[in-house]
């Protein structure tokens, strides 16, 4: 369970996801040993309790909504999957906007009518994600910047709200569950 902070979940060295406040690694595989199992890396400072799997899965079966909240954990790890499915067959400059979008929209910090990432989404973490080189991104960077996008910062990345791209209009932030 993390309490605070930001882990990426990686499969092969491959970003799958981040996870962040209120969330819980790990019950998406709880009935099969070949299942999906990820590495999770700890990319901003974490506050996160370890409990056994096994002891997790018992107590929430155990619950009347358990098998209810077990089957709607799972759904969402799917669509995760789903979106991470449907991103990667864009080209790389809407790879790239919408997982800024996502990352702005789940983790990102609004303050005078714009949308910040946190630093801890560096170049090449967000490129590794959006399946792209560390070239591309910072090349494709230069185009969200001179498409008003993207606000120029060297060290972080600013999403402007005014922006209407085709995924729509930037979201505020999310509370993440």
């Amino acid at each position: 369970f993390i309490e605070k902070g930001i882990v990426s979940l990686e499969k092969e060295k491959n970003v799958v996801s981040f996870l962040g406040f209120n969330q819980i690694a790990g019950l998406n595989d709880y009935f099969m040993a070949e299942a999906n199992v990820y590495t999770a890396k700890v990319i901003e400072t974490v506050t996160a309790y370890e409990f056994d799997k096994e002891d997790i899965i018992c107590s929430i079966i155990g619950m009347q909504e358990g098998w209810l909240y077990l089957y709607l954990n799972n759904r969402n790890h799917e669509n995760v999957l789903i979106e991470k499915c449907n991103l990667l067959r864009g080209n790389g400059e809407s790879r790239l906007r919408e997982s800024l979008e996502q990352l702005g929209s789940f983790f990102g910090i609004e303050k005078e009518g714009v949308l910040r990432i946190p630093k801890c989404f560096t170049r090449k973490l967000i490129a590794n994600y959006a399946n792209l080189s560390v070239r591309s991104v910072t090349h494709l960077c230069g185009k969200l910047i001179e498409n008003g996008f993207l606000a120029e910062n060297s060290k972080s990345f600013i999403l402007l709200k005014n922006y209407e791209g085709s995924c729509g209009r930037i979201r505020t932030k999310a509370t993440s569950t």
